[in-house]
């Protein structure tokens, strides 16, 4: 494709960005070694507004995808978002968002905020604080330079979460003795996930998650039909013994997804670990409690099944949630979102 944007700064004659349109757009273009892959084929699915990226002398520097149609509220003005970001140098990580932060601007966007690949439903987050432990499954990739550049562009952090081990997978909280009596005594089950009635199974998911979630921040709503391309093929692919659901006169009410670490067999270690990605529960207070009772049965299961420790991932640092990681488990590593003003 040719060029749609000489880049402004004129940091070097041969640094160019151009806009893409379809994953074609890519072939031929040599990826610089420090980024890491990326299908291109997610513009079907992901439906960027526009895709931007940096490239030198026929070699791939810097990409990424922009979305202003459809971006979470904010208190005041309009966000416009930035996903499917790498850079593999400074120079042209300044190039690049440069030009998102103008064309968002551009499009009426009165804030950045990165990075987010479309929405909370995919990934999203940069890693602030790496700790000592690898990654495990299911945890986007970033690199600590990622970070820096956004920072020196004037993104500043807006959110925070955590991920936390928890080595005592026997840890049980008394009050939860109450809770479970309730439960047993209105006849609140839990159970595996049915992978042979996996839609719908998922579906009585999206039900509980379009409730629970809500009034998390940055949350967008998308369509069942999106939920389903988006967890089907998962579903199919990871062992489904540790994804439990509580279910009430024949209706789901909560859920708890939870998958082996499947990274450890990689490095070619045993696999110890189970990661629990998210659960969710239906709003009420004869729900109360039992997305608590659902994780004490995914850290009992996983232990009766010989894992020895558990990840709680990606929790969003908040007052409850904090309880929680600090009840089971001691937080070794940190992520953020970042937002930028646009003026």
């Amino acid at each position: 494709s040719q060029p749609l944007v000489t880049n402004m700064r004129m940091l070097n004659t041969n640094r160019q960005l151009h806009q893409i349109s379809s994953a074609a757009q890519y072939v031929g273009l040599q990826k610089d070694t420090g980024l890491p892959e990326f299908d291109a084929n997610v513009f079907a699915s992901h439906r960027p507004d526009a895709h931007w990226v940096v490239v030198e002398e026929g070699v791939l520097k810097a990409r990424c995808s922009l979305w202003w149609h459809h971006a979470p509220p904010i208190p005041s003005g309009k966000a416009g978002l930035i996903g499917h970001y790498a850079a593999a140098d400074d120079d042209s990580a300044a190039t690049l968002l440069e030009c998102a932060c103008r064309q968002l601007a551009e499009q009426g966007c009165t804030f950045a905020i990165g990075p987010m690949d479309q929405n909370t439903w995919r990934n999203y987050r940069f890693v602030v604080d790496e700790g000592d432990r690898p990654r495990f499954f299911l945890e986007p990739v970033t690199e600590p330079q990622w970070r820096q550049q956004l920072r020196r562009d004037g993104f500043a952090e807006i959110a925070w979460y955590c991920s936390a081990l928890v080595e005592d997978l026997t840890v049980r909280c008394p009050r939860l003795s109450r809770v479970r009596e309730r439960m047993d005594a209105i006849g609140i089950r839990i159970r595996t996930l049915d992978r042979n009635q996996l839609d719908s199974e998922l579906k009585q998911i999206f039900a509980i998650v379009q409730l629970a979630f809500q009034d998390n921040p940055f949350y967008v709503p998308v369509s069942e039909a999106d939920f389903l391309e988006m967890y089907r093929p998962l579903g199919h692919a990871i062992p489904t013994e540790l994804i439990l659901l509580a279910e009430h006169d024949e209706k789901v009410i909560g859920f708890i997804f939870a998958v082996p670490d499947l990274l450890q067999a990689k490095r070619e270690l045993p696999i110890d670990t189970v990661v629990v990605k998210t659960f969710g529960v239906l709003p009420g207070r004869a729900h109360a409690g039992v997305g608590q009772v659902l994780l004490e049965e995914v850290h009992q299961r996983a232990a009766n099944a010989g894992f020895r420790n558990a990840i709680h991932a990606l929790v969003r640092e908040a007052a409850h949630m904090n309880r929680i990681v600090d009840r089971y488990g001691i937080s070794f590593r940190r992520y953020a979102l970042f937002g930028k003003e646009l003026g």
